[in-house]
C-alpha cells in the first residue's frame, strides 16, 4: 500500500482474453496430448512490441507535460518577485 502522498498502482481487474491457444499437430512431440497435438502460447511478438511501443511514447509524453507544467509554474513563481 502507498503512503500518504506517493503514487501507486492498482489492479482493475484480472480476466482471461477468451482467445484460444495456437494447436499444432506433433506426435512426437514430448508434450503432445493423446491426440498428438501441442498447445502453444497465443502471444504475439508484434502485437506485445507495438504495445510497448505505445506504452514508452505515452510516459514520454506525460513526461514532458509534467516538465512544461513545472517549469510554467518555476516561470509564475519568478513573475512574482
Amino acid at each position: 500500500m502507498a503512503n500518504e502522498g506517493e503514487a501507486g498502482v492498482e489492479i482493475a481487474g484480472i480476466y482471461e482474453d477468451g482467445i484460444q491457444f495456437i494447436r499444432r499437430y506433433e506426435p512426437s512431440h514430448p508434450d503432445a496430448d493423446a491426440e498428438g497435438y501441442v498447445l502453444y502460447p497465443n502471444v504475439s511478438p508484434i502485437e506485445e512490441m507495438v504495445n510497448l511501443l505505445s506504452a514508452t511514447r505515452s510516459f514520454e509524453a506525460n513526461v514532458q507535460s509534467m516538465n512544461a507544467i513545472k517549469e510554467l509554474a518555476r516561470k509564475s513563481l519568478e513573475i512574482g518577485k
